[in-house]
């Protein structure tokens, strides 16, 4: 199997894992982003596999769509905030109740 082939298989099954699962952590508008910079990464790799490794396409194209893809647009949709959403509300410790235990002597003999 080629690369890109790699590539486009395990992108798909992230996206898949990250954008399509209920409470991950890419949601709405944040999923297209995803969805795009993995079309992206798919597309820096089809375009490393073709023609000799001097080609303009192997040596120009391929590394500005991957750094893109990798670089700007994964990791912008992993941590951009949803617009309306708050998260996780973290868990509020109450403070216990002071026991006031009395201390009782024991009445064995040491």
């Amino acid at each position: 199997m080629p690369t890109w082939g790699v590539a486009t298989i395990l992108t798909l099954v992230v996206w898949a894992v990250l954008a399509l699962v209920p409470g991950a952590p890419v949601r709405g508008s944040n999923r297209w982003i995803f969805g795009v910079g993995a079309a992206l990464i798919i597309l820096g790799y089809i375009f490393l596999s073709q023609g000799p490794w001097d080609s303009v396409s192997s040596l120009t194209i391929a590394p500005i769509l991957l750094v893109l893809g990798y670089c700007v647009l994964i990791p912008v949709a992993l941590i951009r905030k949803q617009p309306g959403f708050e998260g996780v509300e973290p868990a509020v410790d109450t403070p216990e109740e002071p026991t006031t235990r009395k201390r009782v002597r024991s009445t064995k003999k040491r």
